[in-house]
């Protein structure tokens, strides 16, 4: 456990120095999981559905993360935290932890839910994260990270950006909507790419669209669309 975590703060030193693309400086952060296993006991694919089914099994117990961020934050004082918009607990999840401070990721929500746990109509999943989001910007002790796509949403963000004094920024996935992710830096916007990476990444990106077929029309849309 000790070498993994290791590991883990390595990469995270790692990506902590800025690089200049000659017109501006490109910050870089990485997402890792930890997942043990005894030497021999499975392969790297039986680890990683291992560690899918026991975190979806953790979701459906509970908040663990959100306890474990109320825990951890005020002793570091830098995590950050993804709040799924989608979800009917996110918004007293979002009121919970805002006193808080760090950064809080506002996503729509990728997974297939049942009604009683989420919302289940993309109208309803888009008005609810634009309530969020505006709770979320009027939050000026916390750094927000408005993850989406939507250019109603981003238009949105943009408008209550207008009233906040404290800094945010956006957050895309690599290859999708480019143009838009050009212009909002154009724009002076901060933008964070996410990028799956690893010998794992085409496993992780079919069970993405798996998860929620409507993924594979946004993915394929984008591919063909440039």
């Amino acid at each position: 456990e000790t070498a993994a975590l290791d590991v883990a703060e390595a990469i995270a030193k790692a990506f902590s120095t800025p690089f200049s693309t000659g017109h501006q400086d490109v910050f870089l952060s990485a997402s890792t999981g930890v997942a043990l296993g005894r030497p021999g006991e499975m392969t790297t694919d039986e680890l990683i559905r291992h560690a899918d089914a026991a975190g979806q099994l953790a979701k459906s117990r509970g908040a663990g993360t959100i306890r474990l961020f109320e825990k951890t934050q005020p002793v570091h004082g830098n995590l950050g935290i993804a709040l799924q918009a989608y979800l009917h607990r996110t918004p007293s999840d979002l009121r919970r932890l805002a006193p808080l401070g760090g950064h809080i990721r506002l996503c729509k929500g990728a997974y297939i839910e049942p009604e009683e746990v989420a919302l289940t109509a993309k109208s309803e999943v888009d008005e609810a994260y634009a309530r969020q989001l505006r709770d979320l910007m009027g939050m000026e002790q916390t750094l927000p990270a408005v993850a989406t796509h939507d250019l109603s949403l981003v238009n949105l963000a943009k408008a209550l950006a207008a009233a906040r004094e404290e800094p945010f920024e956006f957050q895309m996935l690599y290859g999708v909507r480019p143009d838009l992710q050009r212009r909002l830096v154009d724009e002076g916007y901060p933008l964070r790419i996410y990028l799956p990476f690893g010998s794992q990444w085409y496993p992780y990106l079919t069970r993405r669209l798996a998860e929620r077929p409507a993924n594979a029309w946004f993915f394929l849309k984008n591919l063909f669309g440039r």
